[in-house]
């Protein structure tokens, strides 16, 4: 059994990558992922894996700056650039959402920033991509981010909601006169040192990019897939990410390695868990644009991500400073995930919840 250290050997860290990238590799065979990313960062070290290829018709092979689209992680992004405008004091976390959202000043719904972040702004999951594939964020808005369209009165329940980060995003628009895009980017993810790349806009130059892929287990087929992410629902699930750049928005939040690190008191306001906010099988609690995930007496926080054929996945743990990223370009990346989780505590120590 080999576990990291506070300064392991050049060697040790050989050893440990060698033995986790075999076994990346063979659980990515066994669950048909063509391509998946592992990155760890534990006792001031970061280690981080890669195996097969990031598209089966080009045979391009998965490297560790490729980007992957991490679907719904998209929102901890999102909702760490509205905590970057609070840090600011452009925006308050309990103003009414249409103080900064022009389309719902009129008809939007009685919520705040606080609650559309985390879930319980009692907004509706939001319709499917291709029924709103031509309609620009301010019209998704007023179409479906009303008080008539509320599924339970805010601050009520959890509700897991889609259209609640499309406002988000419009916001983030609004509040810095760019577009979210063009925020993300400047606020975020250049500070963090991500290169960014979007669904739906061209490719990072330079920067290698995933294609999400369907398998079939009757048949042992892989197939690529289409990413068909409606350009209005960009803040709720656009972002391209490698498993390395998973780990560095997870240490930013614990205020490590990152210039882009929010004041602390705001980064564990993010993480504290949401009275009313029970999402059921989905995590543990529910913060500011975070899932959290009971380990014994701690509360790790993270988010899952599906796009169209991609399972991605981010923990970290405020007691100890770990940081777990990874990416697969399968839909059958959640099984892999799932077994993955307990090699990464046989090898390195990480347990993650």
């Amino acid at each position: 059994m080999l576990r990291t250290t506070p300064d392991p050997s050049v060697e040790e860290r050989s050893k440990i990558r060698r033995v986790l990238e075999d076994r990346l590799t063979a659980l990515a065979r066994a669950h048909q992922v063509p391509g998946a990313q592992l990155a760890v960062h534990s006792g001031g070290t970061t280690l981080a894996v890669e195996t097969g290829v990031l598209d089966t018709e080009t045979g391009e092979p998965c490297t560790a700056d490729a980007a992957v689209p991490i679907g719904s992680i998209t929102k901890a992004y999102t909702a760490t650039v509205v905590l970057l405008l609070v840090a600011d004091g452009d925006v308050e976390l309990d103003d009414r959402l249409g103080d900064h959202v022009p389309e719902l000043r009129r008809a939007g719904p009685p919520c705040t920033v606080r609650q559309v972040l985390s879930h319980t702004a009692g907004l509706p999951s939001g319709p499917d991509s291709d029924q709103v594939a031509s309609l620009t964020a301010a019209r998704y808005l007023l179409d479906h981010c009303t008080h008539r369209t509320l599924v339970m009165p805010p601050g009520t329940d959890f509700s897991y909601s889609n259209a609640g980060f499309v406002a988000a995003g419009r916001l983030i628009e609004t509040v810095t006169g760019m577009s979210w895009q063009e925020a993300m980017r400047s606020v975020l993810l250049d500070p963090l040192g991500t290169v960014p790349s979007f669904i739906g806009t061209a490719g990072a130059p330079h920067r290698p990019t995933a294609r999400g892929h369907s398998a079939n287990k009757a048949t042992g087929r892989t197939r690529p897939v289409r990413q068909n992410l409606a350009p209005a629902e960009a803040a709720a699930s656009a972002l391209r990410a490698s498993a390395l750049d998973l780990v560095a928005l997870g240490r930013a939040h614990l205020g490590d390695g990152a210039t882009a690190s929010l004041p602390r008191e705001l980064a564990e306001e993010m993480r504290r868990p949401v009275p009313g906010a029970d999402p059921g099988v989905l995590a543990d609690g529910w913060g500011l644009g975070w899932g959290l995930f009971r380990h014994g007496d701690t509360l790790w926080f993270g988010h899952d991500g599906n796009a169209q054929g991609t399972s991605c996945f981010l923990r970290a743990d405020p007691a100890t400073g770990a940081v777990v990223g990874f990416t697969a370009n399968a839909g059958t990346g959640t099984e892999l995930w799932h077994e993955l989780t307990d090699v990464l505590a046989e090898i390195t120590g990480v347990r993650v919840p």
